[in-house]
């Protein structure tokens, strides 16, 4: 058996908690020298202790603790717990890391108020192009990374199974007369060569769509390089060429991917977009 200072150390918890967790009938100890009071506790005492700390990891409180040891919650049902409270904390993490990075963004957008916005817009007439697109309603903007790459995975081996190769830039078309941060109704795109959609067939689960994007409508279009972050600074030098320059908005956000295809492995932190926007004379 082992004295409650070396049970503490071995366990890597204070003789002060052990104390707590006895008084609450959570972990007594094995033995209580009733001369001396010292405490005793077993080799085997240790899972039982690791099994409230787990638990009190998930958030349950130490009361909570005391009705599930009593009910003798299996391990299967501990480790299905910690692996959904891991899933939880994992994204809290990284919805608190795009906090951060967009903070960071919005300090520097603060910073360069009133100096040129270093973007070049300029007016083009897009390439006609055939697609095999995707278009879906993403359910909350921190979920747009996942969807878009998703989409993108299936339409490429979509494509990859009929022996069809792209011929152009994908490119994710934003759609909505204003920005939304949930219900966000977006398509993603890949060029086609127009003589081979003839032969594309359905496949599994994906439900991809083959079309034109040639309407003759002109685009006020700039690059933008670096963060996604910093994206909303290329969006508003857009918006204000085109309402400064005699032009109205004409049509959605096309997004085109110049950098190369979007993968679950993308660096965000390094990215070469260009923007369009269809426009018309005023």
């Amino acid at each position: 058996m082992f004295k409650i200072g070396e049970f503490s150390q071995m366990a890597q918890i204070s003789t002060r908690m052990l104390r707590h967790y006895d008084k609450l009938g959570l972990l007594q100890p094995s033995v209580v020298d009733h001369f001396t009071g010292y405490r005793y506790y077993t080799l085997e005492q240790i899972q039982r202790l690791n099994r409230i700390l787990a638990l009190k990891d998930l958030g349950f409180s130490l009361t909570e603790i005391g009705g599930l040891l009593e009910d003798n919650v299996s391990l299967a049902e501990i480790r299905g717990m910690l692996k959904m409270r891991q899933a939880e904390i994992t994204r809290t993490v990284l919805e608190e890391q795009m906090r951060l990075a967009r903070v960071a963004a919005r300090l520097r957008q603060i910073e360069q108020a009133g100096q040129p916005s270093g973007y070049e817009v300029v007016i083009k007439q897009p390439t006609p192009l055939t697609i095999a697109s995707q278009r879906q309603i993403v359910p909350q903007i921190e979920d747009m990374a996942q969807y878009r790459c998703s989409m993108f995975e299936d339409t490429y081996a979509w494509l990859k199974t009929f022996q069809v190769a792209p011929v152009g830039t994908e490119l994710v078309i934003y759609y909505g007369v204003e920005f939304a941060d949930t219900q966000i109704d977006m398509e993603t795109a890949i060029p086609i060569p127009h003589e081979a959609r003839v032969e594309l067939m359905p496949y599994k689960h994906v439900d991809i769509h083959l079309r034109e994007m040639a309407d003759g409508v002109p685009v006020a279009t700039t690059i933008h390089q670096g963060s996604i972050f910093d994206v909303p600074v290329a969006i508003t030098a857009l918006f204000t060429w085109i309402h400064t320059s005699g032009f109205q908005v004409a049509g959605p956000i096309h997004e085109i991917h110049l950098s190369g295809q979007e993968t679950h492995d993308t660096d965000f932190n390094a990215i070469l977009f260009e923007f369009q926007i269809p426009v018309t004379p005023m």
